[in-house]
């Protein structure tokens, strides 16, 4: 006779009174006291997996991928934000807005080549073309003849975009932004503090982009 499976049951995750007191630290720097934090979700998503690895083999090692996991939900949740902010109030897509970033801090006269675009912004030549397309169209960029590469061209900021994009980066820095929410929330760390918070994820970033630890790890025993 077949097997019946158990029922699977319900499982309740409980804090420690350590984690509680944690709740609370955060709750009063993000002037949330007396009621439950938004953001409780995240830790039973995350924290609630590890847990559950952790209680099917105590040996694993899980530190890096719990970073990974926050560093990935963070991702997709700040890009969510940021294309409905794209779409909302600049009637573009997040690739484009980055775009006309880069244009507009590499300085005067705003202009670089195709390829120093597509590299920073990890997308292929094809869809930098596109990008570039349609920023043409929209009269943000135009292509002009590089002097220093026969055959190639440098997109270049038009007067139009130049003071688009300084809209985009008021409304990217405005009160209430992601940007300030952030910012403020790092008001509540000492410098040293957030150096090593900065330390750590220029490392860490540095381990993605050539899959290889970084000189201080290796040190490390």
């Amino acid at each position: 006779m077949p097997i019946e499976p158990e029922p699977l049951q319900p499982r309740v995750i409980t804090y420690s009174t350590e984690e509680l007191v944690c709740v609370d630290h955060i709750a009063a720097h993000c002037h949330l006291s007396g009621k439950i934090l938004e953001n409780s979700v995240t830790k039973d998503v995350i924290s609630g997996s590890i847990d559950q690895w952790h209680r099917e083999d105590p040996a694993l090692r899980l530190d890096g991928l719990q970073c990974l996991m926050w560093l990935t939900r963070a991702a997709r949740l700040q890009e969510q934000r940021f294309a409905a902010l794209c779409k909302q109030e600049f009637k573009l897509l997040p690739s484009e807005v980055r775009l006309l970033l880069a244009l507009r801090r590499s300085g005067r006269p705003y202009a670089l080549r195709p390829t120093d675009l597509f590299r920073a912004q990890l997308v292929s030549s094809g869809g930098m073309t596109k990008q570039i397309d349609s920023l043409c169209a929209a009269k943000l960029v135009l292509r002009n003849r590089d002097p220093l590469h026969a055959g190639g061209f440098l997109v270049q900021l038009t007067a139009l975009g130049l003071k688009s994009v300084d809209r985009m980066m008021n409304t990217l820095l405005k009160p209430g932004s992601m940007s300030s929410l952030v910012e403020k929330e790092l008001q509540h760390w000492n410098e040293s503090e957030v150096k090593v918070i900065q330390e750590f994820m220029d490392r860490f970033l540095f381990i993605l982009e050539t899959g290889t630890p970084t000189a201080h790890a290796e040190e490390r025993p």
